[in-house]
């Protein structure tokens, strides 16, 4: 549990950078507020379900492996659940990101390059490409 725990850590550390800018710079990225809205939100969802991984976890050590009984199944399923929803909200915040990046590029850089980034196309129609200017609507 503790390289999980390593894990999580430097996730957050790693968010809450990229957080902290654009914050402190939107004088700068004003036109990014809805990307940092957005990945607010998402780093919101992924603490959620990591705080449910550890509920259910430090749930099953105090009442079944402290007193040296086997791990039950639903905790397993529950795990694997939760393990996957983890996943799931990483990758969302992780599009977000991307999207960010590819869109800092070219407003920041496009013009003065005479270029710009290829964004992201998605072949599955639910997957949104943010762009700047987009106005995010929270859940």
């Amino acid at each position: 549990m503790s390289e999980y725990l390593q894990l999580q850590a430097n996730y957050s550390s790693d968010f809450n950078s990229v957080l902290h800018v654009m914050e402190t710079k939107e004088v700068i990225l004003n036109k990014f507020t809805n990307f940092r809205e957005e990945l607010f939100d998402k780093y919101s969802e992924v603490i959620e379900v990591s705080n449910n991984i550890m509920r259910i976890s430090n749930e099953e050590f105090n009442r079944n492996i402290i007193h040296s009984n086997l791990i039950g199944v639903e905790f397993i399923l529950n795990m694997k659940k939760y393990s996957e929803e983890l996943m799931s909200k990483k990758l969302d915040a992780q599009e977000v990101l991307f999207d960010l990046n590819i869109s800092a590029q070219n407003e920041l850089y496009g013009k003065i390059f005479k270029c710009k980034a290829k964004e992201r196309k998605p072949l599955d129609k639910k997957y949104v490409v943010r762009r700047v200017g987009r106005t995010y609507k929270a859940k």
